[in-house]
């Protein structure tokens, strides 16, 4: 499946002013994994992150979309919670990658990001994708912004 982003100029102003953000219009696919293997070892593009970040408007993460951000992901992580009591662990993937957008790019804490790899690392485990076991477990393992190695036991 591929996701089109659309970034475009708007705002207030005269007709050259619009003319003008409008030629700035940038159109981004993304192509999104499709088989459970690929979603536990993807990972967004850096431009791709860059577009729903760097913009402070609705279609984007950032502090004003997301005004209470710990508590988007306490009911992403409910969700979480009731879709694996179900059994269907091999949704929770999808959830992961927009959780770490989230702590990354509106919390900017690395503990967060931390967990989120080692509960997706988790998930991998139960649904035996050791591929994405792997990759988690070494994402959680980097060290954060200050060079200082999270535990992660």
């Amino acid at each position: 499946a591929v996701v089109s982003t659309q970034s475009t100029g708007r705002g207030k102003g005269g007709p050259d002013v619009q003319k003008a953000k409008n030629s700035t219009k940038s159109v981004h696919n993304v192509a999104l994994p499709e088989t459970l293997s690929e979603w536990a070892v993807f990972g967004l593009p850096e431009n791709t992150a860059e577009l729903l970040t760097g913009r402070n408007d609705a279609a984007t993460f950032n502090h004003s979309t997301f005004p209470q951000p710990e508590l988007s992901l306490f009911y992403m992580e409910e969700l979480c919670r009731q879709l694996s009591l179900m059994g269907l662990t091999d949704h929770l993937l999808p959830l992961y990658a927009v959780q770490e957008l989230l702590a990354v790019s509106v919390l900017e804490n690395p503990h967060v990001r931390t967990l989120i790899h080692l509960r997706a690392a988790y998930a991998c485990q139960q649904l035996q994708l050791h591929q994405g076991f792997t990759h988690h477990r070494a994402l959680a393992r980097e060290p954060d912004k200050e060079g200082q190695e999270l535990d992660a036991n």
